[in-house]
């Protein structure tokens, strides 16, 4: 697929984007989620271009929970909470400086294991190729969900 300049456009930005009134979560375990200060941490969104979340407008929320646990959790490494969000308030997040290229979305992407699964993904504002988001911008969205210890 091709932009209007004919610059070749990311195939995972070619995906169905998530409503942004829909509520989406993230789990929340090392090194998302720091157990002696029983805080999330910058990195659950941010410091990459692609974090994993799930949609329960399409699963109930326990069965998500349950799904993490089966694929996430390891003896040394548990499920601790979770961040909800609105997608609309993810996208906001967006740093609004001039000069600064950096487009939030959220993509659909099930998988076989998990029908909710979702992308929060960083773009160039044309979306055309993949942005980092930043330790700042995580911070940002991290600031704006309701953490919930599981």
């Amino acid at each position: 697929m091709t932009d209007a300049d004919n610059n070749t456009v990311e195939p995972l930005l070619t995906r169905p984007l998530v409503d942004d009134r829909e509520l989406v979560l993230r789990a929340l375990l090392e090194p998302f989620w720091d157990a002696e200060k029983q805080r999330a941490t910058p990195s659950a969104f941010g410091n990459g271009n692609c974090f994993s979340l799930s949609r329960p407008a399409l699963l109930p929320e326990a069965e998500i929970i349950e799904r993490w646990r089966e694929d996430l959790e390891r003896p040394e490494r548990r499920l601790e909470a979770l961040a909800e969000v609105h997608v609309s308030v993810i996208r906001a997040c967006a740093p609004p400086e001039q000069g600064v290229d950096l487009r939030l979305s959220v993509f659909a992407d099930p998988t076989e294991k998990n029908p909710a699964h979702a992308e929060l993904v960083g773009s160039n504002q044309a979306g055309t190729q993949l942005r980092k988001i930043t330790r700042g911008v995580g911070n940002r969205i991290l600031k704006q969900c309701r953490i919930r210890s599981l």
